[in-house]
């Protein structure tokens, strides 16, 4: 679930009818999770995927999620009202549980914004449809990027020590108590962790492929200038004139 469009609601606060999954990125994706008429084939179709990655062809993008598992398998089953999160839910704060997310389907909520993640990165980094490694990184990163984003919002309502009484002090008739970090801190800084490492991964791969590009068009400008160069002798050479062709042309 997005931080910045679907942030913690006071018990009393209205949240808006329509929300905005947006990040720094230029990706912001408004979704009418208030409109309740019928269930949807796609929470966000490729033709409106396209519309965000302008770069890629409806066909491309078509081609790259079926690679993808951030949409089917990262986002939770969603379970209405029995969510965890179903208290920042708009779908449950509309009502509209079964025309989004009926029979357990991918929480659409995750799925916009596992998009929103994925978009951003394809344009920020200027990634290409048929860079099949790259586009997996980016899979794994937006995968883990989702998870920490739950975690986070578990974590709000936490302690980060957690204290478990093992039993009490004949003595002195206080509690005996053990202290542990909390577990879901513990998985945040795992995520925090492996989230930098793809993104250090994913940085590495980029920049082998712009230094790649680099050579490449350094070569491709280089036998360039030298053909329009050899054309240009060869358009422009004055042939000397024949021996004795001076003399022919005085007498």
């Amino acid at each position: 679930m997005n931080r910045h469009a679907f942030s913690p609601q006071e018990p009393d606060e209205e949240p808006e009818r329509t929300n905005t999954v947006s990040a720094s990125s230029p990706v912001s994706i408004k979704m009418d999770w208030a409109n309740a008429r019928g269930i949807p084939d796609e929470v966000i179709t490729v033709k409106r995927m396209a519309r965000h990655i302008p770069d890629w062809s409806a066909d491309d993008i078509a081609a790259v999620v079926e690679q993808l598992t951030i949409f089917t398998e990262t986002p939770l089953a969603c379970k209405g009202a029995e969510c965890p999160f179903a208290k920042r839910c708009p779908l449950v704060h509309f009502g509209t549980v079964p025309r989004w997310a009926i029979d357990g389907r991918p929480c659409p909520v995750e799925i916009v914004e596992a998009f929103r993640h994925f978009a951003g990165f394809v344009r920020a980094l200027d990634v290409s449809p048929l860079e099949y490694a790259t586009i997996q990184i980016l899979n794994d990163l937006v995968r883990m990027l989702v998870q920490q984003r739950r975690c986070d919002q578990l974590i709000q309502n936490e302690d980060p020590v957690e204290v478990m009484v093992l039993g009490i002090d004949p003595k002195k008739g206080t509690p005996i108590e053990s202290r542990k970090p909390n577990e879901l801190f513990v998985v945040q800084d795992k995520l925090r962790t492996a989230i930098n490492t793809a993104y250090k991964n994913l940085v590495a791969s980029r920049d082998a492929k712009l230094k790649e590009r680099t050579a490449l068009k350094g070569e491709t400008d280089a036998a360039s200038m030298m053909t329009s160069l050899y054309d240009f002798v060869k358009r422009n050479r004055a042939d000397p004139p024949a021996e004795g062709a001076a003399d022919l042309q005085e007498g």
